[in-house]
């Protein structure tokens, strides 16, 4: 099992991991990176630092996504909800996770109303992420 980076994190939190004899890793997301990304890590070096050490000490491995979800460059997330985000083709507020901000940019999903204005190669990105 794997535990994720969060800057909160403490280096107590590893110890322990180390010794339950189950953690192998820990996997680092930016923050807003890829879908469910939005507890991700904002600032490796200054925040996480003491947990990176002691990760070290642990012999434990850091593990990193190296995908970046193509929906964060077609929509736009409301400041007031992390669940909100409008479409940059046709301003259609999206409400759920970015997941469906996908399926809206692709179309023809039940429940999802599709972008009439999305151009094909972004369709075609989004489907080869999905």
């Amino acid at each position: 099992m794997t535990l994720y980076l969060t800057d909160t994190m403490s280096p107590e939190e590893i110890k322990l991991a180390k010794e339950s004899g189950v953690v192998c890793a820990v996997k680092l997301y930016p923050a807003g990176a890829t879908t469910n990304s939005q507890d991700g890590v904002t600032d490796l070096f200054g925040k996480c630092l003491p947990v990176l050490e002691e990760m070290m000490k642990q012999n434990m491995p850091l593990l990193m996504s190296n995908r970046t979800d193509p929906a964060w460059k077609y929509s736009k997330r409301h400041e007031d909800n992390k669940f909100r985000f409008t479409c940059n083709f046709c301003d259609k507020v999206v409400t759920g996770s970015v997941y469906r901000v996908k399926l809206h940019l692709v179309g023809g999903y039940p429940d999802v109303t599709s972008c009439p204005n999305c151009p094909e190669p972004v369709k075609e990105e989004i489907r080869a992420f999905i």
